[in-house]
């Protein structure tokens, strides 16, 4: 199991309402699709938070990548207010990562 944690650029405050229900949906989405359990999902206005249960089949740096850059995408180009705000990105490059064992 892993913990993350990563924010928007410059650590903006604006992953809430409708955005925050549907990077919800994407996060889940792609956990779904690779098979990967979510724990824990927090999302804030200024990060997002998930504990994630994974096979070793993949690394964690491939896991991050797939869960930032598919729902950056998304999330840029059905809220076209955000699109102006970074050019390609809407996530920051820093992440935070451990690993977690319960109990």
């Amino acid at each position: 199991m892993y913990h993350l944690l990563w924010m928007p650029k410059y650590r903006k405050r604006l992953l809430d309402g409708k955005i925050a229900e549907r990077l919800k949906e994407l996060l889940h989405e792609c956990s779904d699709m690779h098979r990967w359990k979510i724990e824990e999902l927090n999302i804030h206005k200024d990060h997002v938070r998930i504990v994630v249960h994974m096979k070793p089949d993949v690394s964690v740096s491939k896991m991050v990548q797939l869960f930032k850059d598919s729902s950056s995408k998304v999330i840029r180009e059905e809220f076209q207010e955000l699109r102006f705000l970074w050019g390609q990105k809407l996530l920051g490059r820093w992440v935070f990562c451990r690993n977690f064992w319960p109990g």
